[in-house]
Order: C-alpha cells, then structure tokens, then sequence
C-alpha cells in the first residue's frame, strides 16, 4: 500500500507534538495560579505552591513551580532560599520601624535605628539577587 505525502507529514507533525507536549502551561483564575499540575494560591500575606512551600512574592512562586515542572531543582531552591529570606527581611525592617516610630526610650530609638540601618541594605540586595534570579528562569 502507498502512503500519500501529506498523511506521511501529518503523521510525522502529529508525533512530534506529542512527544514535544513538554511546554508549559501557566493559567490564572480568580486567586490561584496553575502551572501545569502546580497550585500556587495566596493565603494571608504568602503565596503557597501546593501546600508545601510559602512564598513572599507571587513572581517567586510561580518561577518556583516552573522551576519544579523543568526539573531544575537547584534553579528552584536558590529561588526558595532567597524569597525566604526576602520575606523575614520585610518584617524584620517593618517591626523595627513600628517600634521606632512607637518608642519614647531614647537607647531603645537608637537601637532600632541602627537595626534599620543595617537592615537597608540587604534588603536591597537581596531583592536586586531575587529580581535578577527570576529573570534567569526559562518559561518557554
């Protein structure tokens, strides 16, 4: 039997996407994101993918699940580690901040000072750190 030209490029293409159905796909509905098979939803201030990691930032997290679901686990735990590290910077400057508006204790004010002072700085550069790590992560 012969096989025409088209249904053999058609076969040819119908095999190909089924073997390159690799790609990602990154879906948003109401509050939750989906990422393939991953669930990332807000709960409270954080962002959990699949109720097992939180996340600070939402960007973090769903880099995080395209992470996993391209098998990049070290890509993914530099992410975890430093969005965790992001989050307990923000509320470490925001509790010194309430307490030095807050306190009329001059030693207390200059201590809090100093701890907002020497907090500046990594926060920055561990936001700058995150940034520049999110956009190294391969969507396509």
């Amino acid at each position: 039997m012969i096989k025409s030209h088209t249904k053999e490029a058609l076969s040819a293409n119908l095999k190909k996407l089924i073997q390159d159905n690799t790609s990602l796909k990154i879906l948003q509905k109401s509050d939750k994101v989906f990422v393939n098979n991953k669930t990332i939803r807000q709960t409270g201030d954080y962002f959990v993918v699949d109720n097992t990691e939180s996340f600070y930032k939402k960007k973090a997290a769903v880099a995080y699940a395209v992470c996993l679901e391209n098998k990049n686990a070290k890509l993914a735990h530099k992410i975890l580690r430093l969005d965790s590290s992001l989050g307990k910077l923000y509320e470490d400057y925001f509790w010194y901040a309430q307490g030095y508006k807050t306190t009329k204790n001059k030693i207390k004010k200059i201590n809090l000072y100093n701890r907002l002072s020497d907090i500046k700085p990594k926060l920055k550069s561990t936001k700058q750190e995150l940034d520049l790590t999110l956009k190294t992560v391969k969507i396509a």
